[in-house]
């Protein structure tokens, strides 16, 4: 394995961090997109785990997030992300030619790729969402959700507690304390940040969409962070090649569940059944 990172200069001047991790005689390369509150660096047993299978890896930290520039839990617009995904799935051709690309995206990151899929037509080989962030597993008091949308038009970075159960990431609680731990990690979320996962999410599970690149849906019955059963509505709304895989009394860190070794192969194996 051989390791790099690099900052770039997004269009806002705000520098993104990022990560390589590059294994001999790779066959594809993936693109991870992390959580809210979180950073890419949390990935790196997942980056491994891929790296020992022939895929490279690369990884960034969102605005607001990890090694990253910006306020704390801010990123201006999911257009914004876009941009930014736009930008690795390029660097990843332009540093991996002609291997295939995937995007790998868990919770916000979930979110994030299944938008970029859908509103994209990307040039990719696949799209993996593990727990999307598609609706909370508690819906948001009106009074809440009110004060936000004026927020998020009046003061869009105003920042708030994002009031995550983080007891709910794994049933592994080394997983929970390291999290407590972590000084990349924080609880921030802005208002423009907070009512466009909302508010994507609701549009992204209100139509009938079509995906032109296969997908792979990953999702714990017992994830208390976000809806299980809007992952499954979506997964029975969305029209393409869709692959729903349900992981019964499993958390929302589906990756670092005692189980992630299972659920890391069921990635590796579906990416290696869609580039044959």
């Amino acid at each position: 394995m051989e390791y790099s990172n690099f900052t770039y200069t997004a269009r806002d001047k705000q520098q993104i961090f990022a990560q390589i991790w590059k294994c001999a005689n790779a066959k594809s390369v993936v693109i991870l997109v992390h959580g809210l509150g979180e950073h890419s660096g949390r990935y790196r047993h997942v980056a491994e785990f891929l790296n020992q299978n022939q895929f490279s890896v690369v990884a960034f930290d969102l605005p607001g997030h990890g090694k990253s520039g910006g306020k704390r839990g801010h990123i201006p617009s999911y257009e914004t992300a876009m941009e930014i995904i736009s930008h690795f799935v390029e660097e990843a051709r332009t540093k991996f030619t002609g291997l295939p690309v995937f995007l790998y995206g868990h919770s916000m990151g979930g979110s994030l790729v299944l938008y970029y899929g859908l509103t994209r037509n990307p040039q990719i080989t696949g799209v993996i969402a593990s727990s999307p962030g598609l609706a909370t597993a508690k819906p948001l008091p009106r009074a809440t959700l009110a004060a936000g949308k004026i927020l998020s038009r009046i003061y869009p970075s105003f920042s708030m507690n994002n009031n995550l159960d983080i007891s709910g990431l794994s049933r592994d609680t080394s997983v929970v304390e390291a999290y407590k731990k972590d000084p990349l990690v924080h609880p921030w979320v802005s208002a423009a940040l907070g009512i466009d996962i909302i508010e994507q999410g609701k549009w992204m599970l209100s139509k009938n969409h079509v995906i032109t690149i296969p997908l792979l849906l990953l999702q714990g019955s017992a994830d208390r962070l976000v809806n299980p059963t809007a992952t499954r509505q979506f997964s029975e709304k969305v029209e393409g090649k869709v692959t729903f895989s349900n992981w019964e009394y499993l958390y929302h860190e589906l990756h670092n569940e005692p189980e992630k070794r299972e659920i890391l192969q069921t990635i590796v194996g579906w990416m290696n059944n869609t580039m044959n």
